[in-house]
């Protein structure tokens, strides 16, 4: 486990304390390895309510599968993890295994992308013009609210649907 690109720590149930965690894990979260068996585990959960509730459906469960949860590092910055839980027996007492992978990047990238198709909608929806934007297969990938309007949906309901999904308006009919 020591040199697993993912990270990887085990924590003693009894005691609440983390008995190992592998470089990446400290690497992760900002904590000196030496320091580890007497870290405290709620330290690196933004809310403890979330930790306990996931502690009850791991122990009800016995295993958490690639929950993505916002964590935070010692120094209190936030690290997206997705987290993966299993119940074992270590060194004769139960414990917790958690396997770490830190997906922070990918959620900064989804944030900025996020971001910046709400600009360009919010740039397209000012134009006093109906806008669309379609795949190959003339399904809507973007439309702007004037077409909306227009279709009687929002521009988010129209996203993957063909023009034709839509009944023609009465102005349609009489264009032709």
């Amino acid at each position: 486990f020591a040199m697993s690109p993912i990270g990887v720590s085990v924590t003693d149930l009894q005691s609440d304390r983390a008995v190992f965690a592998n470089h990446r894990v400290a690497e992760m979260f900002g904590l000196d390895e030496d320091h580890v068996p007497t870290m405290d585990p709620v330290s690196i959960w933004r809310d403890e309510s979330t930790r306990s509730a996931l502690l009850e459906e791991v122990k009800t469960e016995g295993e958490i599968r690639d929950r993505e949860m916002l964590m935070r590092r010692v120094d209190g910055s936030p690290i997206w993890d997705i987290l993966s839980l299993m119940t074992i027996e270590f060194e004769g007492r139960p414990g917790l295994l958690a396997w770490h992978y830190d997906i922070t990047e990918r959620k900064l990238a989804e944030e900025k992308l996020n971001n910046t198709q709400k600009l360009l909608q919010s740039v397209i929806d000012a134009v006093p013009a109906i806008i669309t934007v379609k795949d190959l297969d003339h399904r809507f990938l973007m439309i702007n609210r004037q077409q909306a309007d227009e279709l009687g949906c929002s521009p988010e309901a129209a996203v993957g649907k063909r023009r034709g999904d839509y009944p023609r308006r009465r102005m349609d009919a009489e264009i032709g």
